[in-house]
């Protein structure tokens, strides 16, 4: 296992540290791999972005995502409120904002442990409307395991909705 500084930690998520690959930078230095994939729909009066959550660990299921939040940095980083936030059944999502800034950050929570993501599963229905295209919608999310442990990257492109007839 390796162990990295937070500088490291920032940089590897940011896909520049030779030799470290993957989706998810941890800052703990311990390995519970998810990824979130983002997709943009869009409407004729909004836009709606969609995140579809993978728990790629072996033991540890996932009970909060939040989208917009750079761990690293700590700071949130949509630069516009949500106008509607959808959910998957069980869970609940709120804007979180700071004194500190104008920006926002969503944060889902699963209504019981039962709706929590498990180990090897995924999750859809995580949900964004927004008035017009806003590429901060598609830049960071923070996952916490049910252990407490952050995991936090950039969002990955999903292209599986193609594939699957959802337009």
């Amino acid at each position: 296992m390796k162990i990295y500084n937070s500088l490291s930690l920032g940089l590897c998520c940011l896909g520049l540290v030779p030799g470290v690959q993957g989706s998810v930078c941890l800052a703990s230095g311990h390995e519970h791999p998810a990824q979130v994939h983002v997709w943009q729909e869009n409407l004729p009066d909004k836009v709606v972005y969609h995140y579809r959550v993978s728990n790629l660990a072996d033991r540890v299921s996932i009970p909060t995502v939040v989208v917009g939040y750079d761990y690293y940095h700590g700071v949130p980083v949509l630069t516009s409120r949500p106008a509607r936030i959808r959910s998957p059944q069980g869970w609940t999502g709120q804007i979180i904002s700071t004194e500190e800034s104008h920006n926002v950050e969503v944060e889902w929570s699963r209504n019981d442990s039962s709706h929590s993501i498990q180990p090897g599963l995924e999750l859809r229905g995580f949900a964004l409307e927004v008035p017009t295209a806003n590429d901060s919608y598609r830049s960071f999310y923070t996952l916490y395991f049910g252990d407490g442990r952050p995991a936090s990257s950039k969002l990955l492109r999903d292209t599986a909705h193609r594939r699957e007839g959802i337009r």
